[in-house]
């Protein structure tokens, strides 16, 4: 598998509160490429979309992968170091992985 994220190379710091808000905005708006009706969209469902391997945890390559292959996210249009500021917030016990 891929290479989970190095907690203690990052020079990012997690985002705030503000920030997690505004970001799982623009992933949840997203979710319209694998989910059309925006009644039927859900937090589980995009969790479940992201988790490739099925193993019921995302792990940041997955998040990666998804946010820049499906949502075709480029690196100039969120930065790498936007989308690790919010691994960094989700993964908080550094464990390299959120269930």
């Amino acid at each position: 598998g891929a290479k989970l994220f190095d907690h203690s190379t990052s020079k990012v710091a997690p985002m705030t509160e503000d920030q997690v808000c505004d970001f799982a905005d623009t992933l949840m708006g997203a979710l319209t490429y694998c989910e059309p009706d925006e009644n039927a969209r859900s937090w589980y469902k995009l969790y479940r979309h992201i988790d490739a391997d099925d193993n019921g945890r995302v792990e940041y390559p997955e998040l990666s992968r998804v946010v820049r292959d499906q949502l075709n996210l480029s690196t100039s249009a969120l930065p790498d170091e936007v989308l690790q500021s919010f691994w960094l917030k989700l993964d908080a016990d550094r464990s390299g992985w959120v269930s």
